[in-house]
């Protein structure tokens, strides 16, 4: 069985429900379909969050590629959040990084902070420093 058929037919179980197969189980399966240092516990990715559902638990991220859980680029995936208190502090149209386990499951999610250099009110009102070669 070729890895993409042996992939599809574990996204089909997944899918419907199916919980025959014991999760153990399936992580064994989707390592032998994807190879070994393909399957991460955890992985990264960057997104902006674009919706937080009624029940608190769900969201909607645009998220750029996350090739530890083989993810591309996604304008709007529904994901859970482990934790409700997770999202306090994030709103949406807010770019955010996040962590998820190999279920998919928002672990950990936090406003992302562009380096920009020290504020402008930083360095306003000051002379800049001589060049010197």
């Amino acid at each position: 069985m070729s890895k993409k058929h042996l992939l599809c037919v574990l996204v089909l179980a997944a899918a419907s429900g199916s919980a025959a197969v014991p999760a153990q189980e399936r992580d064994s399966m989707t390592e032998r379909a994807l190879g070994p240092a393909e399957v991460k516990d955890v992985a990264q990715g960057t997104g902006v969050l674009k919706q937080i559902e009624a029940d608190g638990r769900h969201v909607i991220m645009a998220h750029e590629p996350i090739p530890e859980m083989v993810w591309p680029r996604n304008g709007g995936r529904r994901m859970a959040v482990a934790d409700k208190a997770l999202l306090q502090d994030i709103r949406p149209g807010q770019a955010v990084r996040f962590t998820i386990d190999h279920t998919g499951l928002i672990r950990a999610i936090e406003p992302l902070q562009a380096d920009k250099g020290p504020p402008a009110s930083a360095t306003q009102g000051t002379t800049p420093a001589p060049r010197r070669n």
